[in-house]
């Protein structure tokens, strides 16, 4: 099935609406690690999950094949990754994964990405004023605005976060565990 039109701008406004259809369920733990009030907004993991990340329930389905455990979104939706994966293939063939952090009005503050293996690719749409994401390098600060084009880096190794913001901000962050 075909989603995207490859057509950057508008192929944005249709991942938008796919972003709107889901619940963003952040756990206690990271709000808190984070300093973020419940009612902000919210960040969910699409995809597999470690087992030391996520703690299996019941409805958590292992994954004989990687060795990890769906998401619960990925168990909910598993038609997502159909649209997920469309969108990587005209955006940035090219990369792997197996994950995706979806947030909704989620600004991180200054952080590493634990656990991430290698480059993530950071896409964000939605109605919004400022919401840069900062990368901060040994010697200067780059500020991106992913709604321009994916953005390539290693979160894992560099820290980065998300400017302040006005607005709805909706962000991915494909990346492999």
């Amino acid at each position: 099935m075909k989603f995207f039109i490859g057509e950057w701008f508008s192929d944005l406004s249709i991942l938008e609406c796919y972003m709107k259809s889901i619940e963003y369920k952040t756990g206690t733990n990271r709000l808190k690690k984070f300093g973020i009030p419940k009612n902000i907004g919210g960040s969910i993991t699409y995809g597999y999950v470690k087992f030391g990340y996520m703690s299996p329930t019941k409805n958590r389905k292992y994954c004989e094949k990687n060795g990890m455990y769906e998401s619960v979104l990925l168990t909910e939706r598993p038609e997502l990754l159909e649209v997920f994966s469309e969108f990587r293939d005209i955006y940035f063939k090219d990369f792997e994964f197996n994950s995706i952090q979806l947030n909704y009005n989620y600004a991180l503050g200054p952080h590493r990405d634990k656990g991430n293996c290698g480059e993530s690719v950071l896409v964000a749409c939605g109605d919004y004023t400022g919401g840069d994401t900062v990368v901060e390098l040994e010697d200067r600060n780059i500020l991106f605005d992913a709604r321009e084009m994916p953005i390539r880096f290693d979160g894992s190794k560099y820290i980065h976060y998300v400017n302040s913001f006005v607005g709805d901000r909706f962000s991915l962050v494909f990346y492999k565990y």
